[in-house]
């Protein structure tokens, strides 16, 4: 991936919709995408969207960044009102890109998040860890309308969500959500057309995120690392000013963990609020501003990283994480960990993993 390089994106303002989802959950995305060979092709790797669907890509006239100075750091706001309340923060604090209050949700009888609360802000990586299970995926996919929550709301930009909204975000959720017959280029090309982005955006990406060599590999041939750096181009099309990646660096190779920490890095110096899940906790400390541990349905911890423990000590970071994602559940109000981590919600039924709309494990 070529960090320096920089991309600027064109949007109609009046596209209705954006990359991967499409505009009707129950309809497969657009006419749009065409073989040479089969004609029509739907995506792989969509699910069916519980509540609305989400719409992960926008346009917010940054492009790929090239290492502009980082906004002022994270500041605790000033919060009125009940959910659902805009954010008020102090003048020179901006205001958070992605909030969820209070998310409430479970699958059948598992229950997966019970009272989570998570601030983001722009200029700031924000690390989202846990152990495989703990429901990351699911809180954001709830940020992006694929999942409803049982209570609670999500704020973009301090605002109530909205579909509106979704126009800013680009995302990238449980794997690629790719056309398999199609190579790279148009994969991002059918894309383009869906939300209105110039074409001429495609080229310059493919080659930030290392796929200018692609060539006419059709996705379903692409190994992993090949089809998570597309799916990370999908995600970055529209120029987002919010960016939802779920484990993004699973399937690269060392190099490509690297450029992808720097892309991000340089993301968020742009400007954007960067949010990233993950288990991997020695990637995410290298990358990430802010970290929220989340652990029996709630984040036992969220602040800056160095408030966790000392980001140069291995040793110490995973010992501060293990203690907190180890314990008991912590029942409402009770402290856990070091003085800057919040307990949050009421103890959650026991769960083995997240689970689909039917209430299985995934």
């Amino acid at each position: 991936m070529n960090t320096r390089t920089r991309i600027r994106s064109h949007r109609s303002p009046t596209s209705p919709i954006a990359p991967g989802i499409p505009a009707d959950p129950t309809t497969p995305a657009g006419p749009t995408a065409l073989d040479a060979d089969t004609g029509p092709i739907a995506p792989t790797g969509l699910s069916t969207p519980a509540g609305p669907a989400a719409i992960p890509a926008s346009a917010g006239g940054h492009g790929i960044p090239t290492g502009l100075s980082t906004p002022a750091g994270p500041a605790t706001p000033t919060r009125t009102g009940g959910p659902g309340t805009p954010t008020r923060t102090d003048p020179e604090t901006p205001t958070p890109g992605l909030e969820l209050r209070g998310i409430d949700k479970s699958f059948g009888s598992h229950r997966i998040l019970s009272g989570l609360d998570l601030t983001a802000r722009p200029g700031r990586v924000y690390a989202l860890l846990g152990p495989n299970g703990a429901g990351k995926s699911t809180a954001l996919s709830i940020a992006l309308g694929l999942h409803r929550p049982d209570a609670g709301v999500v704020l973009v930009d301090g605002r109530p969500w909205t579909r509106e909204a979704l126009g800013r975000i680009g995302a990238s959720i449980n794997g690629p959500a790719l056309f398999p017959h199609l190579d790279a280029r148009r994969n991002l090309l059918v894309h383009a057309h869906l939300t209105g982005t110039d074409p001429s955006a495609i080229d310059p990406l493919l080659d930030a995120v290392g796929l200018s060599g692609a060539g006419r590999t059709r996705a379903r041939r692409m190994s992993t690392g090949m089809k998570m750096r597309l799916a990370l181009a999908i995600a970055l099309l529209a120029d987002p000013d919010i960016l939802l990646l779920d484990e993004p660096q699973n399937g690269l190779d060392p190099q490509g963990v690297i450029d992808l920490r720097e892309m991000l890095i340089d993301l968020a110096r742009d400007g954007r609020t960067v949010v990233v899940s993950s288990h991997q906790l020695g990637e995410m400390v290298r990358m990430a501003d802010d970290v929220g541990v989340l652990a029996h349905g709630r984040l036992v911890h969220e602040g800056p990283l160095s408030d966790l423990a000392d980001p140069d000590d291995a040793v110490g970071l995973e010992e501060a994480y293990l203690a907190l994602t180890s314990g008991p559940a912590p029942t409402r109000g009770e402290s856990v960990g070091a003085s800057s981590s919040r307990s949050q919600g009421s103890t959650p039924e026991p769960t083995t993993g997240e689970s689909d709309e039917r209430g299985e494990a995934k």
